[in-house]
């Protein structure tokens, strides 16, 4: 089977992030697992799952990491469409599934209990600038999870649907010939306009 992804152009374009990580997964030196991806509009730009650079000494700190590994991808993919299109977008909104994360980086008062962090990672500067805005999103919604973890075949599935992928047909087995028959209802002409829309990657 053969999956692709789906852009389309009606589609609300609107530039989402969302992000995860597993504290201490690896039982060899303890570091975390993380995933991000990037969705522009109706299907995902960038994805990455890797272990991360250095050791989280608690949950709260592994989730402000993934975020800002988040906030970095959406901050460079923001700065890539305002050169493209000549205009700013809104705030980008990356989704987490930890809601400490998210009042951590909201609420003022816990800053002081942040330096060691905000110095080495951005994300806080970028959240306060208006450029990310950070949203709980449940468990059961986080799509980041299909990059680390396995599910039961429904489950993979949704996953799989929000990430935008859709199965296609595969070139060798498309009709790209056309037919010498000029009156355009052949069905070799026809399959063959079909199966060169879909290489070029056709919006719909």
């Amino acid at each position: 089977m053969n999956y692709g992804l789906r852009y389309v152009a009606n589609k609300d374009v609107q530039l989402q992030g969302y992000t995860n990580a597993d504290w201490g997964r690896s039982v060899d030196d303890r570091k975390s697992t993380l995933g991000v991806c990037s969705i522009f509009g109706s299907a995902m730009i960038s994805w990455m799952s890797r272990k991360q650079r250095s050791v989280a000494l608690n949950i709260v700190e592994e989730e402000y990491i993934a975020a800002n590994e988040a906030c970095t991808k959406a901050v460079w993919l923001r700065k890539l469409f305002a050169r493209l299109f000549d205009q700013e977008l809104e705030p980008t909104v990356i989704h987490r599934d930890n809601q400490s994360c998210v009042k951590l980086l909201e609420n003022p008062m816990f800053h002081d209990r942040l330096k060691h962090m905000e110095i080495k990672y951005h994300i806080h500067d970028m959240v306060q600038r208006r450029v990310i805005r950070l949203e709980y999103i449940s468990v059961d919604k986080q799509t980041t999870d299909i990059l680390m973890k396995l599910f039961p075949r429904e489950k993979f599935v949704y996953f799989r649907d929000k990430l935008g992928l859709v199965e296609i047909t595969p070139l060798t087995e498309r009709e790209c010939c056309f037919d010498n028959n000029m009156d355009g209802h052949s069905p070799n002409r026809e399959n063959g306009l079909r199966g060169l829309e879909c290489s070029l990657g056709r919006m719909e």
